[in-house]
């Protein structure tokens, strides 16, 4: 069941989408959005810091600390007064919460009470980003122990999703939220498997059809032999899909941190967003 959600909001551009994805959580299965707004506490550590631990000592004025505070402080509570005002027009359960202290940190701690968090793929500073994720997002994903559902700064429903299943624990976990979403949201499923060995491929699918026919959604499978970094960004896009859902860091650490991972690279690259089980 999905019953509390955790919407992580900065005031940026991504906000309106998590909110909106928040909504249809709420609709769907009577969840409570918890609504977090955190002013980063970084911003004024540095401010102190600066001026004993740069290369050319600097002693910023206890002036441009306070005022600095006092516009992080202002920007966070117009971010939830407005989070609010669209949440009631909406019709939905919701809180709203402030917190002074590093986003990541203050994220993962939230998280005890949520089944799911959703964030921005990127944050305030998405401009000069690219197409690299958020360094939040990307911080929390790898840390984060709760379903982490990454959206984009377009809002579009999910009615069809995108599961890559390739039978290791966090794909069965991702396959056991996706079958949960679909059933809720009313949504359906293609279950991809991108691998090489057409018989496993075969099996690893028919696993996954038959324990998806105890929820109530239409279910279809695929098998395409490739590299998954770029199958399953490559099918999002022509499948027309909204919501990929994929098990989290399956690989060891040690070729994660050689070649990257298939979970952070389809989170960069996927046209639409990503939903992340571990």
């Amino acid at each position: 069941m999905i019953k509390s959600v955790l919407l992580a909001v900065d005031g940026s551009a991504y906000t309106e989408s998590v909110l909106r994805h928040g909504v249809d959580f709420g609709r769907s299965f009577g969840a409570l959005l918890r609504v977090l707004s955190v002013v980063d506490v970084r911003i004024f550590e540095w401010v102190a810091t600066f001026g004993v631990d740069g290369f050319v000592p600097v002693m910023p004025s206890p002036l441009y600390r306070e005022e600095t505070e006092k516009v992080l402080q202002e920007k966070a509570e117009k971010t939830l007064e407005s989070a609010a005002a669209l949440l009631e027009k909406e019709g939905v359960r919701f809180t709203t919460e402030k917190l002074a202290d590093s986003p990541v940190d203050a994220i993962l701690e939230r998280q005890k009470v949520a089944d799911l968090v959703i964030m921005g793929q990127r944050g305030e500073y998405a401009k000069w980003e690219s197409r690299l994720l958020g360094a939040t997002v990307e911080a929390v994903s790898r840390q984060i122990e709760k379903p982490l559902m990454v959206v984009h700064q377009s809002y579009r429903p999910v009615r069809k999703i995108l599961l890559s299943y390739d039978g290791s624990r966090p794909a069965s976990r991702a396959m056991q939220f996706a079958g949960v979403m679909a059933e809720g949201m009313k949504a359906v499923i293609e279950v991809l498997t991108v691998h090489r060995d057409e018989e496993w491929a075969k099996r690893t699918l028919t696993e996954a059809e038959d324990y998806l026919k105890a929820f109530q959604c239409e279910v279809s499978t695929r098998w395409i032999s490739g590299d998954p970094d770029e199958v399953i960004p490559t099918r999002a896009a022509d499948g027309g899909f909204d919501l990929v859902v994929i098990g989290g860091y399956g690989h060891s650490r040690l070729r994660e941190a050689i070649l990257g991972s298939t979970t952070v690279h389809v989170m960069r690259n996927s046209p639409v967003p990503v939903c992340l089980v571990k």
